[in-house]
C-alpha cells in the first residue's frame, strides 16, 4: 500500500504534536500508513492520542476501509480513533461508512459510532442524512444518529438548531436531538441556553435537556485538529491529602515552596500521576515554576520526554512561561535551547526560548550570545534576544548595556535597552529607575514602569509598591501598581492585599485591590473571601467581596454561587448573587447580520492610531471581537482568545481583530500589552456614537463572530469552547 500524500501529513502532524520530532535525532517517516499508526502507538499516553489522530485523519482521507479495519482493532481506551475515522468518511462518502457502521454488532460502540456518522453527515447534507435515518428500525440507534445530525446543526447555527430539534415528531428521538443540540448551543453560550431552559415548561424534556447540558461530556469534535485543541485535563486519581491541605494554605512564598519539594517528591515516586496533577491543577506563577522545576529533573533522565511535556501544558500567562523556560534550562541550558528550535513555531516556542536564553546568559553569556546571534532572523531569534537581555543584565550589566549600544538596527536596540530593564529590576533597582530616565519616553512610558515594576515584586514586592504608589496619579501609577501587585500576591497575598486596602484615595484602592484579587482567587478563593470578610468597612467589604466573587465567577460559576447562597440573607447577598447572575441582553434574538450573510465593512483606527479595514482581510477567516476593559464577560474570554491565536495567530489565511468600547484608547492598549493580546485591536470608542455595532446589531458584548475568506459570516455569538472550535472547524475544512 502506498503512503499517500495525506498520510504523510498525517504522520508529520502527529510527529510534530506528540513532541517526537523533538528527539535529537529527526524521525523518518514509515513506508506504511499502517507503520506510522504503529509507531504512534509506541509514544507515551499524553502524546500518543494526538500522534494518532494525525496519522488517522490522514489515512482514513486517502484509503478509509483500510484504517477503519486497523482502527477496530484498538484497545478499548483507543477506541475514539474508529469514530474519528468515521467522522472523515462521513464527510467524504458517507453512504459507504453507513454500509460499514450497520454492520457493527448492536450496542454502544454502533451507537457512538452513528452519533459520529450523524454530525459528519449532517453537516454535509442534513436532508439525506435524515433521509437514510427513516430506515433505521432500532429506536436507541435512530436517536444516536438524529442526535448526531441535530449537534452538527446547533454548532453552527444554534437557535435554528434547537428549532429543528423542537420541531421532531418522534417522543423519544426528539428528546434526544434536543438534548444534543442544547449541548452544542452550551460549548457557544451556556448563559442563553440556561435562560432557554427556565423557560421550559415542566416534563420530561425538560428534565433530559437538564441533564444533557449538567453533564455533558467535552468529546472530540466532528472535524478536530489536534494542533488547535486545547485539551482540557482531567485527573482520574485523587490530590494526595498533603497536597491538599498545601493547596489550601495561605498563599505566600512559603507554600509555594512547600508544594515544589512535594511536587519533586511526587515526581520520584511517580512521574505520571505528579505530571499529569500539575498540568491541570497548577495556575499562574506557581505552575511556571513547578513545570519548569519537574522539567528540569525529568530532562536529566529523558530530555525529549520532558520537552514533550511542556510542549502540551495548556496555555498560560507568557511572563510565567518565559519563567517555566528559565527554570527547566537552570541545569542544560543549551541542550534544551537545541530542543526548543526543534519545536513548530508559535508563541510558545518563542516564550520558552526567552526563558531559557536567559537561564543560560546568567551561566554563559558569552555562548548564549553566540548562539543566539547564529540563529535565522524572526520571532525565535527575537524571544531568545529578550533572554540572552534578561540574564546577561543580571550578573554583568555594564558589558550588556554596552553591547545594547552598538546594535545598529534603530529597533532592536531600543528593544534590547527595554529588557535591560527587565534584569536590572530584579538585581538592582534602584539602578533600573535611574537607567528608565535615559530613555526618551521612559518615565511616562506605561509599558516600561510596568515591566520595572512586575520585576521587582519577584524580589522585593513592598519596596516595589511604595515606588508604584509614589509615581504620578494616573495611567502611570496604575501600570506600577497592576504590576506590582499581580506579581507580590504570590510571595504574600494577605500582606499584599492589607496594603492595597490602606491605599486612601478610592479609584487607585479599586484597582490594586482588583489586581492583588485577579491572581490571589486563581491559587485560593476561599483565603481571598475570608480576607474581604474581615474589613470592617461595610462599603469595602462589599467592594472586596464583589471582585473576589467576579473573578472566581469567570471560572467557576457554581461555585462562587454555592458559596454565595451560604451567606446571610440581606443587601450584600442580594448584591452578590445578582453579579453572579447574567443578564441576557438582546443580541440573543436581535443579530442584524445573519450566519451565511456578508459582514459589514468598517474602516477604523487600531490603539495605536493606525488604520484598518476589513475589506483588506478578504482572503483570511477573520476572528472578530466586540469588547471591553470593564466587561467581565469578556475580560473572561481573554484565554480562549489567545489560545487560538497561540495556535492559529502566524497563520498566512487568518487573523484576529479586537474591536474595543471603551471610551479611553489607553485601557485596551494598556489591557493588551500586560496581559499579552498580540493581535490587532481596533478601538470604536463610546459605544453610543459608534456605527459599526449597529451594522452588526450588537447590542451585548462580549459579540464574537467569525468571517469566512469570502467576507460571509461563518458563525457569530462564541463563547468559551466555542471559539476554538470554530476557527479549527472552518481551517480544518481549508484544507
Amino acid at each position: 500500500m502506498k503512503c499517500t500524500n495525506a498520510v504523510l501529513s498525517g504522520f508529520v502532524m502527529g510527529v510534530c504534536l506528540s513532541g517526537f520530532c523533538m528527539a535529537q535525532k529527526e524521525p523518518v517517516a514509515p513506508a506504511t500508513p499502517e507503520a506510522a499508526a504503529e509507531w504512534a502507538r509506541t509514544l507515551p499516553m499524553n502524546g500518543r492520542g494526538q500522534a494518532l489522530h494525525g496519522i488517522l485523519a490522514g489515512w482514513a482521507d486517502s484509503d478509509p476501509v483500510a484504517a477503519i479495519q486497523w482502527a477496530k482493532n484498538l484497545d478499548e481506551q483507543e477506541k475514539w480513533v474508529v469514530n474519528n475515522v468515521i467522522a472523515v468518511w462521513g464527510r467524504k462518502d458517507p453512504m459507504a461508512a453507513s454500509k460499514w457502521v450497520m454492520e457493527i454488532p448492536e450496542g454502544q460502540d454502533k451507537n457512538q459510532s452513528l452519533e459520529s456518522l450523524g454530525q459528519a453527515w449532517g453537516a454535509k447534507d442534513r436532508d439525506k442524512a435524515m433521509k437514510w435515518a427513516d430506515g433505521l428500525k432500532n429506536l436507541q440507534e435512530k436517536r444516536s444518529f438524529v442526535g448526531g445530525v441535530a449537534f452538527s446543526y446547533a454548532m453552527s447555527e444554534p437557535e435554528a438548531g434547537i428549532r429543528w430539534a423542537e420541531a421532531l415528531t418522534e417522543p423519544k428521538i426528539k428528546e434526544a436531538s434536543l438534548v444534543q443540540a442544547v449541548r452544542a448551543w452550551s460549548y457557544q453560550d451556556r448563559p442563553a441556553v440556561e435562560k432557554w431552559l427556565a423557560g421550559l415548561p415542566e416534563g420530561d424534556l425538560k428534565k433530559a435537556a437538564e441533564e444533557g447540558l449538567q453533564n455533558r461530556i467535552i468529546r472530540r469534535r466532528m472535524s478536530p485538529s489536534p494542533k488547535a485543541t486545547v485539551k482540557k485535563i482531567i485527573l482520574n486519581f485523587e490530590t494526595p491529602e498533603d497536597l491538599k491541605r498545601l493547596m489550601e494554605a495561605s498563599v505566600n512564598q512559603a507554600r509555594d515552596d512547600a508544594i515544589t519539594q512535594y511536587v519533586l517528591k511526587w515526581f520520584e515516586q511517580d512521574k505520571e500521576k505528579a505530571t499529569q496533577w500539575v498540568s491541570a491543577t497548577l495556575k499562574g506563577y506557581v505552575l511556571g515554576v513547578n513545570a519548569g522545576v519537574v522539567a528540569r529533573e525529568w530532562s536529566k533522565q529523558n530530555l525529549p520526554a520532558a520537552a514533550e511535556w511542556v510542549r502540551q501544558i495548556p496555555p498560560f500567562f507568557r511572563d510565567f512561561v518565559a519563567r517555566m523556560g528559565a527554570e527547566w534550562a537552570t541545569d542544560q541550558p543549551k541542550e534544551v535551547a537545541e530542543v526548543v528550535l526543534k519545536w513548530p513555531d508559535d508563541s510558545r516556542k518563542y516564550v520558552v526560548m526567552r526563558g531559557v536564553c536567559e537561564a543560560w546568559a546568567k551561566r554563559d553569556p558569552s555562548a548564549t550570545l553566540k548562539w543566539v546571534q547564529a540563529l535565522p532572523q524572526g520571532d525565535t531569534r527575537t524571544g531568545a534576544l529578550k533572554g540572552l537581555v534578561i540574564g546577561w543584565s543580571k550578573t554583568d550589566v555594564a558589558a550588556c548595556r554596552v553591547w545594547a549600544d552598538k546594535i545598529t538596527n534603530e529597533e532592536d536596540q531600543k528593544e534590547a535597552r527595554h529588557y535591560i530593564i527587565h534584569g536590572l529590576a530584579r538585581s538592582k533597582p534602584q539602578e533600573a529607575i535611574a537607567y528608565l530616565k535615559t530613555f526618551p519616553d521612559g518615565e511616562s512610558n506605561g509599558n516600561l514602569l510596568y515591566c520595572l515594576g512586575k520585576e521587582w515584586a519577584l524580589v522585593d514586592g513592598p519596596a516595589a509598591a511604595e515606588w508604584a504608589k509614589s509615581l504620578p496619579a494616573g495611567p502611570k501609577q496604575d501600570s506600577g501598581l497592576q504590576a506590582v501587585l499581580r506579581q507580590w500576591v504570590y510571595a504574600d497575598a494577605v500582606r499584599s492585599a492589607d496594603w492595597a486596602e490602606k491605599i486612601p484615595e478610592k479609584q487607585s484602592r479599586s484597582l490594586a485591590l482588583k489586581s492583588v484579587m485577579e491572581n490571589w482567587v486563581e491559587q485560593n478563593p476561599l483565603e481571598a473571601l475570608a480576607w474581604a470578610q474581615q474589613i470592617k468597612d461595610s462599603e469595602g467589604q462589599l467592594e472586596a467581596l464583589t471582585l473576589a466573587l467576579g473573578i472566581w465567577g469567570q471560572s467557576n460559576r457554581q461555585e462562587a454561587l454555592d458559596w454565595s447562597n451560604k451567606l446571610p440573607d440581606g443587601k450584600q447577598k442580594d448584591v452578590l448573587l445578582k453579579q453572579l447572575t447574567p443578564v441576557r441582553r438582546r443580541v440573543v434574538r436581535e443579530e442584524k447580520v445573519k450566519v451565511g450573510q456578508e459582514a459589514p465593512l468598517f474602516e477604523v483606527k487600531t490603539v495605536d492610531g493606525k488604520e484598518i479595514k476589513l475589506a483588506d482581510f478578504k482572503g483570511k477567516y477573520v476572528l472578530l471581537d466586540f469588547w471591553a476593559t470593564w466587561c467581565g464577560p469578556c475580560v473572561g474570554e481573554t484565554p480562549n482568545l489567545k489560545a487560538v491565536f497561540e495556535k492559529y495567530g502566524k497563520r498566512e489565511d487568518f487573523a484576529m481583530i479586537g474591536l474595543s468600547l471603551d471610551k479611553e484608547v489607553e485601557k485596551p492598549m494598556t489591557y493588551a500589552k500586560q496581559n499579552g493580546c498580540d493581535w490587532v485591536d481596533g478601538f470604536l470608542g463610546d459605544w453610543g456614537k459608534d456605527e459599526v455595532t449597529k451594522k452588526y446589531g450588537v447590542s451585548g458584548i462580549p459579540s464574537i463572530w467569525l468571517i469566512g475568506p469570502d467576507g460571509k459570516v461563518v458563525a457569530s455569538r462564541l463563547r468559551g469552547d466555542g471559539i476554538m472550535q470554530a476557527v479549527s472547524s472552518a481551517l480544518d475544512q481549508k484544507k
